[in-house]
């Protein structure tokens, strides 16, 4: 289920509202918007690339590197991308590369395939390779259910399938 109405952002760029002109990349950490103001104001970027964050704690990191990429939360606190991610990156310019960090556990691939299938556009996975952890925890019946899922999912390339299979 969706959670949270707004969404994380950082990178090169305003956002435009009734009230002014906001700069995205004016602090060192993602700024958290409604998502009225994100969907009702103009955005300004200059970013060829916009990459969505499944992690909270990654996003942090990345926007202290203060790169020339838009970053945006994937959802809420690592969950399922919510109404106005979506729709933000609908609005995307055509031309814009899209681009999704996730965790590389069933749910992180989960959230990718429910980014691609809601928003009908080409979105890339970044280092969602599989790394094995020692000891590594078992997959639970719920989390063995989503890869059997996703195996069958057209929502994922034939790369990102092999790698769930080593999960």
């Amino acid at each position: 289920s969706e959670t949270g109405g707004g969404c994380w952002l950082h990178g090169p760029g305003a956002l435009e509202t009734a009230l002014g002109t906001l700069p995205l990349d004016a602090t060192n950490l993602p700024l958290h918007l409604s998502g009225t103001d994100l969907l009702q104001g103009q955005l300004h970027h200059t970013a060829r690339r916009w990459l969505t964050v499944e992690n909270e704690t990654m996003l942090l990191e990345l926007a202290r590197q203060r790169s020339d990429v838009f970053l945006l939360s994937s959802g809420f606190r690592g969950g399922m991308p919510n109404a106005t991610v979506i729709e933000l990156l609908r609005r995307a310019p055509a031309n814009t590369e899209l681009w999704h960090f996730g965790d590389s556990d069933p749910a992180g691939f989960d959230i990718l395939c429910d980014l691609r299938k809601r928003t009908g556009r080409v979105i890339r996975s970044l280092h969602m390779n599989y790394r094995p952890a020692h000891p590594a925890l078992p997959l639970n019946e719920k989390e063995k259910l989503r890869l059997h899922a996703l195996l069958q999912s057209s929502f994922l390339e034939l790369h990102e399938k092999q790698t769930i299979q080593s999960l």
